[in-house]
């Protein structure tokens, strides 16, 4: 991921919070508060942010699953999940605006 300014790294949010869609407020927030809180160093921010979105991921996946599911169940709602982060369009009825 290139990082030609400042929010670059994120697929949602750009530093405004105004005229959001539902979906780019919902994983814009995660992404602001990775912004607003990581204090490691630049040459790590990207590894750093990566490590922090798959854990995203993983717990709004274990939150849709309380009781316990197989395994390829849950790895299917977890790629659909990072889907539905990667793709702005993907599923974005999901989050109402």
């Amino acid at each position: 991921m290139p990082n030609n300014t400042k929010y670059d790294l994120y697929v949602y949010y750009k530093g405004d919070d105004k005229k959001l869609t539902g979906k780019a407020s919902f994983f814009g927030n995660y992404e602001k508060i990775f912004e607003q809180t990581y204090t490691g160093s630049k040459n790590d921010k990207e590894m750093a942010y990566i490590k922090y979105i798959t854990k995203m991921v993983e717990d709004l996946t274990s939150n849709a699953f309380l009781s316990a599911v197989s395994t390829d169940t849950w790895l299917t709602k977890f790629n659909d999940i990072l889907k539905q982060y990667f793709e702005p369009k993907y599923k974005k009825e999901l989050y109402p605006n």
